[in-house]
């Protein structure tokens, strides 16, 4: 790629005012993967977060884990340095699309992307936070999901392969006259993060709000949360494993001190940004048992997606339009008040969506273990569609694409068939004629005839013919066979009979 090209495509990277929406890899959306404050504790080289998922398929519960290890001369990832991770999500797609693991870029662009001052420090500390993305070595657990695969897996490695870093004040030469080129930075992405970003495992992210967020611990939230939770409806998380594994507050903080954080440094900035929709402390927080909190969050009612929020789906559905989305959750296990509820917190649209996740995994011989439980958490929890989700319009067009195939394959192998039945007809019919004519020669019209076909072969075959080897007498018999045809043609009608 010439520098014109890799400067045009660094530019592309630049945002607009209307286009600041940036991508999330779901992997990375799930667990944080630095330490949640500005620097790493003294002597701290490895931290890891965990938690448990139920198995669709097995109903068991599984753990998962991941440990994010720094290196000995850069250290662990800091609150920044997830903001430079988004960043990097961000000039892939507006670089390439995630076509390429290579991108080019320029570290006054990226500064102006992330929001940071153009000045002397930021360049280093942007410089410092690629080398330590570069150094980080990161092991998921049972918790890298693997759209090829449609499963949860174990996988380790580094985010980066290399980072190259030019200083901008200094010019390329020039590629021809009058053209001059700043130079371009650049990164590659490990070939496990970028298959993921291939298998489009992504979410839309709006990069404004993220950087507009006050701290570390709201930043992360929103990513988690903007994963996890459904376009409509609240969800009760377990207080200490959403700050702890999925924020990455102190594992050693009381409930309290929790309970305290949270509100602080997560649910204000996130209720300000009209994220989280507001909700009294008291509801907020609810107390299951001793020492154990469950936090209430639901997006706020503007944060539903315009393809939902635009049909005014939060108004009663229809007596007809109920009953029908009653009949089909019915269908699949989920029936009575279960249904109703189901019904009366959810819009249509959000339930059609969830039933057709689980008819694709059972099209696919993936059936849950336990089918209306899978499809009441799928609508609780707003789970996203399975891996190679096709919708039922296009499953159904790609069903009726292979039935057509099937039936062309059919014809052609049938059309096939009676060809090479009329060919062999047409073969047993010319040696039927060629017998009878030989047969009623006497042995001297015999003799005369092979005499003539050896006459009229061409020089290979009559060599063969004459030869003392044996496939004299194969030759012989091929010539006698044409001369026959030669001097005594086969008649159509002979051919059909």
């Amino acid at each position: 790629m010439t520098a014109a090209a890799k400067t045009e495509n660094a530019e592309k990277a630049t945002p607009s005012a209307e286009d600041r929406y940036g991508h999330d890899e779901l992997n990375f959306a799930e667990f944080p993967l630095v330490v949640l404050a500005d620097r790493a504790p003294t002597g701290v080289k490895t931290i890891h977060y965990q938690d448990e998922y139920e198995d669709p398929r097995t109903g068991k519960r599984v753990p998962r884990k991941v440990t994010i290890t720094g290196s000995d001369e850069h250290g662990l990832p800091t609150a920044k340095d997830d903001e430079v991770l988004v960043g990097l999500l961000y000039l892939t797609k507006q670089t390439n699309n995630f076509a390429d693991a290579v991108v080019h870029f320029n570290r006054r662009d990226f500064l102006r992307i992330l929001g940071w001052p153009d000045e002397g420090r930021y360049y280093h500390r942007l410089s410092e936070s690629l080398y330590r993305w570069l150094g980080v070595t990161v092991r998921y657990d049972n918790c890298w999901w693997d759209a090829d695969k449609e499963r949860y897996g174990t996988e380790a490695f580094h985010l980066l392969d290399n980072v190259s870093i030019y200083d901008e004040r200094h010019r390329s030469r020039p590629e021809g006259p009058g053209q001059f080129f700043l130079p371009l930075s650049s990164f590659r992405w490990n070939a496990i993060p970028f298959k993921s970003f291939r298998q489009d495992y992504l979410k839309e992210l709006d990069l404004e709000q993220f950087l507009r967020l006050p701290g570390a611990a709201a930043k992360r939230a929103y990513r988690f949360l903007d994963k996890s939770l459904p376009a409509a409806g609240p969800v009760a998380y377990d207080l200490r494993l959403f700050a702890c594994e999925k924020v990455g507050m102190s594992r050693n903080y009381k409930p309290s001190r929790l309970i305290t954080e949270v509100q602080a440094t997560v649910v204000d900035p996130l209720e300000k940004a009209h994220f989280l929709a507001p909700l009294d402390p008291k509801e907020r927080f609810v107390k299951e048992a001793r020492g154990r909190y469950r936090v209430v969050l639901a997006r706020a009612a503007q944060q539903m997606p315009a393809s939902l929020a635009g049909d005014n789906t939060s108004e009663p559905l229809a007596a007809a339009d109920t009953s029908a989305i009653e009949s089909e959750l019915k269908q699949r296990g989920l029936g009575g008040k279960a249904a109703r509820d189901l019904i009366a917190a959810h819009p249509a649209d959000h339930i059609r969506q969830k039933i057709d996740y689980l008819d694709f995994l059972i099209e696919r011989g993936e059936q849950p273990k336990k089918p209306a439980g899978w499809l009441r958490a799928a609508i609780e929890h707003d789970y996203g569609p399975p891996a190679g989700y096709l919708q039922r319009e296009e499953r159904l067009r790609q069903q009726q694409a292979a039935e057509q195939k099937h039936r062309r394959q059919d014809e052609e192998q049938a059309l096939r068939r009676r060809r090479e039945e009329q060919e062999a007809a047409a073969r047993k019919a010319q040696r039927a004629h060629i017998d009878a004519y030989l047969n009623a020669l006497t042995p001297q019209e015999r003799k005369s005839l092979e005499e003539q076909a050896i006459t009229h072969a061409d020089d290979h075959m009559r060599e063969a013919a004459l030869g003392g080897n044996a496939l004299a007498e194969i030759a012989r018999r091929a010539l006698v066979d044409q001369e026959v045809l030669r001097v005594h043609p086969l008649t159509a009608p002979e051919s059909a009979s």
